[in-house]
């Protein structure tokens, strides 16, 4: 991993730690949900595990949060307009529609 994308997993990862403890959720029952085990969990909320587009689908609808909530403590290198995501290069209009998306499905 990018330096910039493990940076982005960490904020990722801490922001779902912190609304998973706000609804007083542990980790093995966020597992369940996402069909993960605990350790997986554990991964994700440190950064060393990406979700799938679905998990964040569901983290996003059973928190009741926006994708943007998740990621806005994480701001994207003003020096490209691609992003390397798991070994692609992503548009970063594409990120931002495909949040879009998921917040427009959530209401």
């Amino acid at each position: 991993m990018k330096i910039e994308e493990e940076a982005f997993y960490k904020v990722l990862g801490e922001k779902i730690a912190s609304e998973r403890k706000k609804v007083g959720m542990t980790q093995e029952q966020l597992g369940e949900i996402l069909s993960l085990s605990r350790v997986s969990v554990v991964n994700i909320e440190n950064g060393k595990q990406k979700p799938s587009i679905y998990q964040l689908y569901l983290i996003v609808e059973k928190f009741n949060v926006t994708l943007d909530s998740l990621t806005s403590a994480y701001h994207f290198s003003s020096s490209t307009d691609t992003e390397n995501i798991q070994g692609r290069e992503i548009d970063k209009r594409s990120l931002i529609e495909f949040s879009n998306f998921l917040n427009q499905i959530k209401k």
